[in-house]
């Protein structure tokens, strides 16, 4: 445990070999674990690695699908190796999570980025007994897709309220 907390530290200096270092130690001895993952994930984001950090990051999304945190870094890591589209799809899913820095990083890097948004599939209604209708067939099903700036309602961005009267 002292091992990660010191790697924490590390890396909150920017020393960002002594936080790898101290990481992998503790990995040695105590295995894979979620915060192992994300200082893993981070430090080697800082190092110029996004692609060793997109491992560890994509495990951690695995343990827990409901931090924005996750999202945030792994678009950055898509970030760095040019795929924006990936990059602005985890941006969105942090931005609706309530991260104010993914909603900053969408509106700034990927207003004109078709983002497909994520949708539950509908309940089937039909009779259990028709067997004629094929709903399995996901390559006629068109997803929804997030317009950014030009959308109607823009809803997936939280109002720019930063004015003098506030």
């Amino acid at each position: 445990t002292y091992l990660l907390i010191r790697a924490e530290a590390k890396y909150a200096l920017g020393a960002y070999k002594g936080a790898k270092k101290d990481a992998l130690s503790y990995l040695e001895t105590s295995g894979i674990n979620e915060k192992l993952c994300y200082i893993m994930g981070r430090t080697e984001l800082a190092m110029g690695n996004p692609t060793a950090a997109i491992g560890y990051l994509e495990a951690l999304i695995g343990w827990n699908e409901t931090e924005a945190d996750y999202f945030l870094q792994r678009g950055n890591a898509y970030w760095e190796l040019e795929e924006e589209e990936l990059a602005c799809a985890d941006w969105h899913k942090a931005l609706r999570m309530g991260s104010d820095y993914a909603a900053h990083k969408a509106r700034t890097y990927c207003p004109r980025i078709r983002i497909p948004i994520e949708t539950k599939p509908a309940e089937d209604t039909s009779d259990a007994g028709n067997e004629e209708t094929d709903q399995s067939d996901d390559s006629k099903q068109i997803p929804p897709y997030d317009q950014g700036e030009d959308q109607d309602n823009n809803t997936d961005y939280p109002a720019d309220t930063d004015t003098d009267d506030q």
